[in-house]
């Protein structure tokens, strides 16, 4: 039986796949200059996925990791890449931000406020 399940839609018409625990499902999705690569997978903690920025067809320019990804609670649990540097980075910039203003006692509010750093970390970890 499959547990996961892939489609694809294009010129020809719609195309699907299936993959099991053993197997998983990936899929490279791509023009001549850029293309993304995911995969799926079970794991002992449950379905992971793993997405990669490549450089199409040609490859020119490599592949950026941009993260691996599960499920945890009501969102996503973003466990490495790219996006899990971003958000860890936000999350310094808030709490650094926070330090700073309250030593400071500063009144402006130039540099993003903790509210719209954790909105934008709730995005990329999946929780909108």
């Amino acid at each position: 039986m499959s547990h996961f399940y892939g489609n694809m839609q294009g010129s020809r018409g719609e195309t699907t796949r299936c993959g099991d625990r053993n197997s998983g499902l990936g899929a490279h999705v791509r023009g001549w200059d850029m293309g993304v690569s995911t995969r799926v997978r079970a794991t002992d903690n449950g379905d992971a996925a793993t997405v990669y920025l490549t450089g199409g067809s040609n490859g020119s320019c490599g592949e950026v990791f941009l993260g691996n990804f599960a499920r945890k609670d009501n969102g996503f649990e973003v466990r490495s890449g790219l996006l899990r540097y971003l958000i860890d980075a936000a999350e310094r910039v808030a709490v650094n931000y926070v330090d700073m203003s309250t030593e400071a006692n500063f009144t402006t509010s130039t540099p993003p406020s903790v509210v719209e750093l954790r909105r934008i970390i709730n995005i990329l970890e999946g929780k909108g």
